[in-house]
C-alpha cells in the first residue's frame, strides 16, 4: 500500500484506465485527459471510503479497483454494450499513438506524478450535453470538452 492508500496497479489496471481514456477523451489535448484519469482515480477512493463505512460495493463506482471504476455500468460510455467504441476497445493497442499517450498518462495519475485539476470531482460529461443527473451537482470545472461535478 502506497502513502496515498493506493496499491500499485497491475498491467490490466493500467490497460483498462488507458482504454478508457482512449474511448472518452482520445481526443482531448493533455490537461482533458488527466482531468478524465482523475475522475477514476477519484471514484476508486470513493468507492473505497463507501465500501469502509458500508461495507459492501458502490453501487456507482464498484468494488474499489480501478477496473471496477472504470467498468461500473453507465459510468464510462466506451465500456457500454451497444456503444461504437467498445468494440474498438478490444481491438487497439500500443500500436496507437492515441493508446500509447492515454496509457502515458493513466500511469501518471495513478501513480500520483500529476495533481487533480478537477478538485476531487468523480463525475463528468460532455459540455455538449446535459444529463439529468448534472442538474443535482455543483459544476466545479470545464477542462477541454468536459464538465466536472462533485
Amino acid at each position: 500500500m502506497r502513502e496515498d492508500g493506493l496499491e500499485a496497479a497491475s498491467l490490466f489496471d493500467m490497460e483498462t484506465l488507458a482504454r478508457s481514456l482512449w474511448g472518452e477523451a482520445r481526443g482531448e489535448n493533455e490537461d482533458g485527459q488527466v482531468a478524465v484519469a482523475w475522475v477514476m482515480r477519484n471514484r476508486v477512493r470513493a468507492a473505497r471510503d463507501f465500501i469502509a463505512r458500508q461495507g459492501r460495493a458502490h453501487p456507482l463506482f464498484g468494488d474499489g479497483t480501478l477496473v471496477g471504476a472504470c467498468r461500473a455500468p453507465r459510468q464510462v460510455s466506451a465500456w457500454n454494450p451497444g456503444d461504437p467504441n467498445a468494440v474498438k476497445l478490444a481491438q487497439i493497442g500500443f500500436d496507437d499513438a492515441a493508446y500509447c499517450r492515454a496509457f502515458a498518462i493513466g500511469a501518471q495519475v495513478w501513480g500520483g506524478l500529476i495533481s487533480d485539476p478537477t478538485g476531487g470531482t468523480t463525475h463528468y460529461h460532455r459540455h455538449d450535453i446535459e444529463p439529468v443527473w448534472a442538474k443535482s451537482m455543483k459544476p466545479t470545472a470545464l477542462i477541454g470538452a468536459h464538465m466536472f461535478y462533485v
